[in-house]
């Protein structure tokens, strides 16, 4: 389907109100339906942030919070299997339950080669901790050692301050109003030891591509700000349009020093870039234009 054709249809579906009781009566009367290929990319980019982090620090006994989880808790296991003491989970809405804590088990059996080749792990300790994992999501968090926060605000979170050593997260800042993002990144801040690490994946590609491969990844740069509002009446579709350059900026401004930054430059986009651009983008560099995947690792300036 066309992307304004699917825009317009989820547009149509974000105006009607209780959107969160319609949620809840959806989940009762319908199963959750995994999408393998959408999981076996997650698990595929843990790993990478796994070991980008591990560049810089040790994972094993760490404390880390994940931000904005979604709905199966992937990469927090992920963690769990390298060591780490602790991983509290965080979102807005509380998505996880019984049934994809189970596809989450699922996915990750069925990506037990590349887990253990990636990550350097023992693969019967891996097996032993998959094979036996408790099918329900309360006795498989404790069991990993997940805690869960959600609803919850990131910007505002009950954990005391210098006591995690990593926040992360994956495929979420993208989807942040740029002062919530600020607020996120002072809160990460604040709740990180002094040895502390933050490490952000990003999409900052235009995420209707996803869908209609007929648009440059970087289609979404061509609208002004009242333009583009169209495309998210429907909040779930929210995109922020940061560039690379952006989101390092918050980072800095924040107390953080950029350790590592990766990105991903797409060829197809930079022929875009520049080309009917939206005037407040006419002014950033190809390559920045052009990002659409953006890593950071950065830690925390030692407090005054």
């Amino acid at each position: 389907m066309r992307w304004y054709l699917k825009c317009a249809v989820d547009n149509l579906k974000g105006l009607v109100p209780g959107q969160e009781l319609l949620r809840k009566w959806k989940r009762q009367i319908l199963p959750y339906r995994a999408m393998p290929g959408r999981a076996d990319f997650a698990i595929e980019e843990g790993i990478r942030l796994i070991n980008l982090i591990r560049s810089s620090r040790d994972i094993l006994g760490a404390d880390c919070v994940e931000i904005g989880s979604g709905w199966e808790p992937l990469i927090p296991i992920l963690f769990s299997l390298c060591g780490a003491q602790r991983v509290i989970l965080t979102d807005l809405h509380r998505l996880c339950c019984d049934e994809t804590f189970g596809t989450a088990i699922a996915a990750l059996r069925r990506n037990r080669n590349k887990i253990v080749s990636g990550l350097g792990l023992n693969p019967q300790a891996v097996d032993g901790r998959l094979e036996s994992a408790p099918r329900n999501m309360v006795d498989g968090f404790r069991e990993f050692r997940l805690e869960y926060l959600a609803p919850c605000d990131c910007t505002q979170l009950p954990i005391p301050e210098a006591s995690i050593d990593i926040v992360y997260s994956r495929a979420v800042l993208e989807h942040v109003e740029p002062d919530v993002l600020e607020g996120i990144s002072l809160e990460s801040r604040r709740i990180l030891a002094e040895s502390g690490v933050v490490c952000h994946f990003i999409d900052p590609s235009d995420h209707w591509e996803h869908g209609d491969k007929n648009i440059s990844r970087i289609n979404f740069l061509r609208y002004s700000d009242a333009a583009f509002r169209w495309t998210y009446l429907n909040p779930l579709n929210y995109h922020n349009r940061l560039r690379h350059s952006e989101y390092a900026r918050v980072l800095r401004q924040t107390g953080f020093e950029i350790l590592k930054e990766e990105r991903i430059v797409d060829p197809r986009a930079v022929k875009f870039a520049g080309i009917g651009l939206a005037r407040k983008f006419q002014t950033f560099e190809l390559e920045d234009l052009a990002t659409v995947d953006s890593f950071f690792l950065a830690e925390a300036r030692i407090r005054p």
